[in-house]
């Protein structure tokens, strides 16, 4: 037993130093049991840390996991893992070997509260990729919005293609060559598409004010133009002003429940299946059409300092839909001052999503 565990040890230390920087960093998405405090550990004390956490036959199960969605199936990585499983099923059949200390359920870091079967769960085993347009000039706080956005996305895996301060004309361009960027290198799992930028009602600005269309965006990313996307979640979250209108809000009151009538569909079963034009989308927008969205010159604006806040806190126990509500849930309890008047902020959010989405799985 204790020569078996040694050679898991040296093989799951051989595994780790077959992993590059971003593959080690994307394991812990899926080893996530492990303390966030324990992850900087060195790659001998972090093997340990796996056998504590996971347990033998735990740790094994785990490993193959973890090679399977970064993926990594190379002749040597299977050479690894078939030399120990065999090693396991020798000694006591896997499952049935006797329980040392280290095959006792350690302490849990896993935060999810509700039961997601996996066929209601996005698959994000494959690219993550991020679209990031800053506009600076004349925001200030803007590059605070960008680097918090860009360092949580790239917790999360994703790759990010930034760009800054574009004129106009040169935005769709620059999304286009995105949306070409994702028919090659894999199959992507998830898109972010994030715009920061003066705007009004359907529009965003380039730095020469000249305005683009939302919808002209949205369209470079639907089923119909980008097919690489078809059923996989996309998320649109836009920092900008949606009109001059500012909310400075109501005395807090109740209102009863609308009641609608629930309507069934019924139609004949198509030959082949079709997907809508536009589906898996969620779009954030952090103010309700027609009104000004916020930004603080120092800290950044409420949209992305709260999602910082709430993802850092929850992202293990909701799905993201969930994770804004929570966001907006923050915003709404805040007051802030503009104009030397308070104005008070909530989200707007669309969705067509379709499953949930686990950014850290």
């Amino acid at each position: 037993m204790a020569e078996m565990e040694d050679r898991w040890r040296d093989n799951m230390s051989n595994i780790l130093s077959e992993l590059d920087a971003k593959e080690y960093s994307k394991m812990f998405l899926y080893l996530d049991q492990i303390p966030k405090d324990k992850r900087g550990l060195d790659k001998s004390m972090l093997v340990e840390q796996i056998l504590q956490t996971y347990g033998l036959q735990g740790s094994l199960d785990a490993m193959k996991k973890v090679l399977d969605k970064l993926p990594r199936n190379d002749s040597r990585i299977r050479q690894y893992l078939k030399s120990s499983t065999e090693d396991m099923q020798k000694c006591g059949q896997g499952l049935k070997l006797k329980r040392s200390q280290g095959d006792q359920p350690g302490p849990s870091n896993k935060k999810t509260e509700v039961a997601y079967d996996e066929g209601f769960v996005y698959n994000l085993s494959g690219r993550r990729e991020a679209f990031i347009l800053c506009q600076k000039k004349d925001r200030d706080g803007a590059t605070m919005d960008r680097n918090i956005i860009t360092k949580l996305l790239e917790k999360y895996s994703f790759d990010c293609t930034t760009k800054n301060d574009l004129k106009g004309e040169a935005i769709m361009p620059a999304l286009k060559s995105f949306q070409t960027s994702l028919r090659s290198g894999g199959e992507v799992a998830c898109c972010f598409i994030v715009l920061m930028a003066h705007g009004g009602e359907g529009v965003i600005d380039g730095i020469d004010r000249k305005q683009v269309p939302l919808k002209d965006i949205f369209a470079l990313f639907n089923n119909k133009e980008c097919p690489e996307l078809m059923g996989k979640p996309k998320v649109f979250i836009i920092q900008a002003c949606r009109g001059r209108g500012k909310d400075h809000g109501v005395e807090s009151m109740v209102a009863d429940d609308l009641l609608t009538e629930e309507s069934h569909w019924a139609a004949d079963s198509p030959i082949m299946r079709r997907m809508p034009t536009v589906s898996d989308t969620l779009t954030i927008c952090p103010t309700l059409p027609g009104n000004v969205a916020l930004r603080n010159e120092t800290y950044g604006s409420p949209l992305f300092i709260k999602m910082n806040e709430v993802f850092e806190q929850f992202d293990g126990r909701y799905h993201l839909v969930d994770l804004f509500t929570k966001v907006n849930q923050e915003l709404v309890k805040e007051d802030y001052e503009h104009e030397q008047k308070v104005i008070k902020i909530t989200l707007c959010m669309d969705s067509s999503f379709t499953k949930a989405l686990f950014l850290n799985r």
